[in-house]
């Protein structure tokens, strides 16, 4: 667990006591659970040397992460808001200030939501252009 309950409870007490744990079984969505790790490592190697290379802007970079983390789908529930935190952190790191941070840590309504996922399933075929609107918005 990484904070104490009793210290922290604003924010701890809302996280779910299996957050950050692999799935351990396949779902509908995303990769076998047992790709997840490796798939992971394979991302985090891209990014760097996406980052290394320049071969695209920061905030194609951090939409880019977005997208290939989201679709993994490592985690039970949570991997929408895991993503895009991730990639907000990682525009903020490569120096991409004007990154849209709309409900990182919390639930898209609904109304964004499916904008949101046609964006994500337009990436899944290549097409960036709704996310990259949609993480610029």
């Amino acid at each position: 667990m990484l904070c104490d309950q009793s210290s922290s409870t604003h924010f701890c007490g809302q996280v779910w006591k299996w957050a950050g744990i692999y799935l351990k079984t396949n779902k509908k969505l995303g990769v076998n659970h047992w790709e997840v790790q490796p798939k992971l490592l394979r991302v985090f190697d891209d990014v760097h040397n996406w980052i290394e290379n320049k071969t695209y802007p920061p905030d194609k970079i951090a939409v880019r992460f977005h997208r290939d983390i989201v679709w993994m789908h490592p985690f039970p529930n949570g991997n929408g808001r895991w993503s895009r935190q991730m990639a907000y952190m990682l525009a903020v790191r490569v120096g991409q200030l004007h990154f849209t941070r709309r409900d990182s840590v919390h639930r898209v309504p609904d109304e964004i939501r499916k904008a949101y996922i046609a964006a994500l399933q337009a990436a899944d075929n290549q097409d960036y252009s709704l996310l990259w609107a949609f993480a610029r918005s």
